[in-house]
C-alpha cells in the first residue's frame, strides 16, 4: 500500500531506536529500511504534531551499523547481516551522500565467514563501480509488488494514520508497473537477490 510506505518506514525506524533486541522486527524493519528510506530522511513526512519528522541519512546508517555491532543472541546473525547489506546497497540511491560510509560498511563483509554474505557484498561493491553509473538506480529500485498483491491491497481499509507525507506535486501518481510472475510470488526475507539455485546443464 503506497500510502502507508512513509509511515511503516518510520515507525519501524523508531521502535528499532528504541530496542533492537527482537530479531523479526529487526528483519522487517532492515528490509524496509533499505526500500523506503527515502521517505524517511526526505524530510516531507510530519507527525502528528504537524511537526516535520526529521532524520539524517547518518543517522540511518547509525542505526545499522548498531544492528551490526549487536552481539549474536542466535545462530542467524549472518541473515540479519544479509539483510543489512541488501539494504545498504538500496540506500546508496536514496541517500546518495552516504556512498562512500556505505562502501567502507560493505567491505567489512567482504571477510565474512558466511560465504553467502560474502558472495553479495562483493556484488555490491561491484555495483558501486564507475561502470554501472547508468544503470545503478534500475537495479536498485523498489522491488515490485505482485498483482495479487495489489489487488488484496486495494480492498483493504488503509485505517487512521498518525504520520503523513508532504506531497511533492499534485501529480496524480503514475500506476505501479505489474512484477512478472503470478500472484503466488512471495517475499522471502532471508534469501534477498538470490536467483535461486543454478540449474544443471549437460
Amino acid at each position: 500500500t503506497p500510502d502507508l510506505h512513509s509511515y511503516t518506514v518510520i515507525k519501524l525506524y523508531f521502535n528499532m531506536k528504541e530496542s533492537i533486541s527482537q530479531e523479526a522486527l529487526v528483519h522487517v524493519g532492515i528490509w524496509c529500511l533499505g526500500e523506503f528510506g527515502d521517505h524517511l530522511v526526505s524530510g516531507r513526512a510530519v507527525g502528528p504534531d504537524d511537526q516535520p519528522i526529521q532524520v539524517r541519512p547518518t543517522e540511518l546508517l547509525d542505526l545499522l551499523q548498531d544492528v551490526v555491532k549487536k552481539p549474536p543472541t542466535s545462530d542467524r546473525a549472518s541473515s540479519t547481516h544479509i539483510l543489512v547489506a541488501a539494504a545498504l546497497i538500496k540506500l546508496v540511491t536514496r541517500c546518495p551522500s552516504e556512498s562512500e560510509r556505505i562502501r567502507k560498511m560493505l567491505r567489512k563483509f567482504e571477510c565474512s565467514l558466511n560465504l553467502d554474505l560474502q558472495q553479495r557484498s562483493c556484488e555490491f561493491l561491484e555495483l558501486l563501480e564507475a561502470e554501472w553509473d547508468s544503470s545503478r538506480a534500475g537495479i536498485l529500485d523498489r522491488m515490485p509488488v505482485p498483482d495479487g498483491e495489489i489487488a488484496s491491497a486495494e480492498s483493504r481499509a488503509v485505517g487512521d494514520r498518525t504520520i503523513d507525507e508532504v506531497p511533492t506535486s499534485s501529480a496524480p501518481r503514475p500506476a505501479a508497473a505489474p512484477a512478472k510472475g503470478g500472484a503466488d510470488n512471495l517475499l522471502d526475507l532471508s534469501d534477498l537477490l538470490d536467483d535461486g539455485p543454478p540449474t544443471q546443464t549437460g
